[in-house]
């Protein structure tokens, strides 16, 4: 039975995960399986929770009173 070896590539930045480190990618690897790299990870996590801040702001905030 052969074994294929599947590298883990980052979805936004195209490093592989050798061991604990990320690289560059180099031609030659068949398989991928897609994440996040640490520092892309950051990058999106801080985005989602500015999103979401964003959006909870919006939905808490009182409207201007109607001057009659």
């Amino acid at each position: 039975m052969r074994t294929t070896e599947v590298e883990v590539k980052c979805c936004v930045c195209g490093r592989v995960k050798h061991g604990c480190e990320w690289m560059q990618d180099e031609a030659g690897m068949a398989l991928y399986s897609h994440g996040y790299c640490p520092v892309c990870y950051q990058r999106a996590l801080a985005a989602v929770e500015s999103f979401v801040s964003s959006e909870q702001r919006k939905r808490t905030a009182v409207p201007p009173m109607k001057q009659t």
